[in-house]
């Protein structure tokens, strides 16, 4: 399946990944391993993320956060 999913898709972007969300398989990708910037459905998905712990009462909007430093060179 994986293979034909492979040539069937024709994903416009530098690279792209799809994982089935119950088994943790990988059903498509186009350069995983290649380190990237990050895209914009990451910032909406950690801005979903971010708000759903709020309204969780998990965080807080005044609560700091620091971010270590090999979290800040992958994101660079």
């Amino acid at each position: 399946k994986q293979a034909n999913a492979q040539a069937s898709l024709n994903v416009n972007a530098d690279g792209a990944i799809l994982v089935d969300g119950e088994t943790g398989k990988v059903l498509y990708e186009k350069n995983a391993d290649s380190p990237l910037g990050i895209a914009s459905m990451t910032k909406m998905m950690t801005e979903y993320l971010l708000l759903d712990a709020v309204k969780q009462g998990k965080v807080k909007w005044n609560q700091e956060y620091s971010v270590s430093d090999l979290v800040y060179k992958i994101s660079q």
